[in-house]
């Protein structure tokens, strides 16, 4: 679609929306929200909402090139899935005038990457078919995904693997499986609000979900499967554990090597295991499933595992010319920091063996904060490479940057360990400037030294 195509999309959904949504109830206390029941589901909508958008993700493009090619040496498919976003699901099914208008996000994300050569899902359609069968499309009012798009999403992947059937072997029948109601990932985060049509259900009732279970138990990851489903909690939900894995299971009888991490999980870390440790996640494998949500394709930054590995290969052919240490850090009372208690408390324990690290708190969100400005009294050759070693507390998103170029940081899931960060440094380079940044308020990172080398 054209821009003006969208812009005239949009205004006209902004007039019916208008027009529609006073009819709809609100929660007590959040009254920018309606709530509607359609068939069997139960869905939410901010009462101003834009429809329609052009994605942008060209900077993750690049990146998710390389990670296809890189499977692709490895004799594996690479099949992506781009999940749609919650509220544009619930939009068309309070306005069904637009059931029929393509979701432009996760339609332009996928044609692009068909163009460039990466097999990829768009379920849309598949989703806003069944969204009167399912009470939870998503777990509204939270994005992440309800068996109503769940089940849309196994049953498409389901049919790709059809094609590599000579070479997976099926491990289950759809009647090995049981199901019972279970609270599942939500526990007792979420309950159902007063004041607005929740059908049989009663206000301040748990969320609970079928939950698939095999032996009475919610099936597991098989390292020896064939296929590797990589992602992050959107593959989890909605039951505690392992919701995709267990439905693919079921339709399709082939048993899944799952590999999550939570967050930005699958752009900033899962394609740095895979690099590293191909051996334990690539070996045997045939096919790599890859949902991921149309908004973190835009939000996330993936990195980019050819330039990794480039860059560490270069430097390990280099001599270290002059290593940097940091300066004295400024006292960090993590007590005033607003970090869940358990990230402070893992914090406070990894702390206890720092030897002239530095802490580095940035306040504020998606702002830089420069922490480290030297001048280079040498010539700076082609080539020279900048290694600098930190670590990001449990959870954050940090970005660096090295004269003002963003070096994409690796977070930390829940094991503390020092990462490396290798980039080039200009060969017409004067000084050095490194500033950080942090996607949540109170970022807080730690690093050691910068090491400077050169051919």
């Amino acid at each position: 679609m054209t821009p003006a195509e969208i812009e005239s999309i949009n205004q006209h959904f902004n007039d019916i929306w208008a027009q529609r949504n006073p009819q709809y109830s609100s929660p007590p206390q959040q009254d920018s929200f309606a709530w509607g029941r359609f068939g069997d589901g139960i869905f939410e909508l901010p009462r101003q909402f834009t429809l329609l958008h052009h994605p942008d993700f060209s900077h993750n493009l690049k990146a998710l090139i390389h990670l296809n090619q890189f499977l692709s040496f490895h004799n594996v498919q690479l099949i992506i899935a781009v999940i749609p976003d919650y509220r544009a699901i619930a939009a068309r099914v309070f306005n069904p005038e637009f059931m029929k208008i393509p979701d432009s996000a996760s339609q332009e994300i996928v044609a692009t990457l068909l163009r460039n050569g990466i097999e990829a899902i768009y379920f849309t359609d598949d989703v806003l078919a069944e969204t009167r069968n399912y009470e939870f499309t998503f777990v509204y009012p939270n994005d992440h995904p309800g068996w109503g798009c769940v089940m849309p999403l196994a049953n498409c992947l389901a049919a790709r693997m059809q094609r590599f059937s000579t070479l997976l072997n099926r491990s289950f029948t759809p009647e090995m499986f049981t199901e019972e109601l279970q609270n599942g990932w939500c526990r007792e985060r979420y309950r159902f609000p007063e004041g607005v049509d929740i059908g049989p259900r009663t206000p301040g009732e748990i969320y609970t979900f079928p939950t698939i279970l095999l032996n009475n138990k919610i099936i597991k990851s098989d390292p020896q499967a064939k296929i590797l489903l990589i992602g992050n909690s959107f593959i989890q939900t909605p039951q505690k554990d392992s919701s995709l894995a267990s439905a693919l299971a079921r339709i399709s009888g082939y048993s899944v090597h799952e590999f999550r991490m939570d967050g930005n999980g699958p752009a900033a870390i899962i394609p740095m295991r895979l690099l590293l440790e191909h051996e334990r996640y690539l070996k045997g494998k045939v096919v790599c499933l890859f949902p991921f949500s149309s908004s973190m394709f835009e939000s996330f930054q993936f990195v980019d595992i050819a330039e990794y590995d480039r860059n560490m290969t270069l430097l390990s052919g280099m001599r270290l010319v002059r290593t940097f240490l940091p300066p004295t850090p400024d006292y960090v009372d993590l007590d005033k920091l607003q970090i869940p208690e358990g990230k402070k408390n893992i914090w406070k324990i990894f702390r206890q063996k720092f030897n002239g690290e530095t802490e580095v708190v940035v306040s504020e969100e998606n702002t830089k904060k420069e922490v480290f400005q030297v001048n280079v009294n040498q010539k700076i050759v082609t080539g020279t490479m900048l290694k600098i070693t930190y670590i990001v507390s449990p959870q954050q998103r940090g970005q660096l940057y090295i004269n003002d170029v963003l070096v994409p940081l690796m977070p930390t899931q829940y094991i503390l360990e020092w990462k490396t960060a290798v980039a080039p440094l200009a060969a017409d380079a004067r000084s050095i400037s490194i500033k950080l940044s942090g996607a949540q308020k109170d970022t807080l990172i730690a690093w050691k030294k910068i090491e400077l080398y050169a051919p």
